[in-house]
């Protein structure tokens, strides 16, 4: 196939093999082959194509820990009019970076820069999704985390992530109810015996 590419004149015929290159690295794990192919599809193709293969390219970049490397290309891809389209995806996953790189103080800050900007949108919901397990995570700030997660459930309830934070709501309500019942338990030794 890459053999082929070489040989081939038509753009179309390039972004075919390159997809059969992807599809078979994806299926053989070849992640650092398939993030080459899809910079390359990326080259050759447009339109969605384009804009999808650059999606997968950080998607997989991400999973081998390249942060530094998706970091330069989302700022690259910022300033360029022809990624307008998936402005906002560019944006969420340059806070994901951050966040698996655990750096939470520039990920809040991204996150709230995003939140402030878009509204009713999966993207959003997923942003104050990882604001609220930040807040219960790091910070263990139970009622920040409860409001983050009612607003991702506000923001799409019928998203991946309003339903993660309804789920996660729950969890935060069972460890206070548990922990409220503790607590009155100390209090109130002479119960115990009952």
């Amino acid at each position: 196939y890459e053999e082929a590419i070489q040989l081939s004149r038509r753009a179309s015929n390039k972004v075919s093999i390159y997809m059969k290159l992807i599809d078979i690295s994806e299926k053989s794990a070849l992640y650092p082959q398939m993030i080459t192919y899809l910079d390359k599809l990326s080259q050759v193709a447009s339109n969605q194509i384009k804009l999808d293969a650059k999606l997968d390219w950080i998607t997989y970049n991400r999973k081998l820990g390249n942060h530094n490397e998706i970091i330069t290309e989302i700022d690259n891809l910022l300033g360029q009019s022809e990624y307008q389209s998936i402005y906002m995806k560019l944006e969420l996953e340059q806070a994901k970076v951050y966040l698996d790189q655990k750096d939470f103080e520039t990920t809040k800050l991204l996150l709230s820069d995003f939140t402030s900007s878009y509204e009713r949108k999966d993207e959003s919901a997923e942003a104050f999704y990882h604001l609220g397990y930040i807040a219960l995570m790091e910070d263990f700030d139970l009622v920040l985390a409860k409001d983050y997660f009612d607003s991702a459930k506000k923001e799409k309830s019928s998203s991946k992530y309003g339903k993660k934070a309804k789920d996660m709501k729950v969890v935060i309500e069972e460890f206070t109810t548990l922990q409220e019942e503790y607590e009155y338990r100390v209090e109130n030794p002479e119960l115990e015996e009952e």
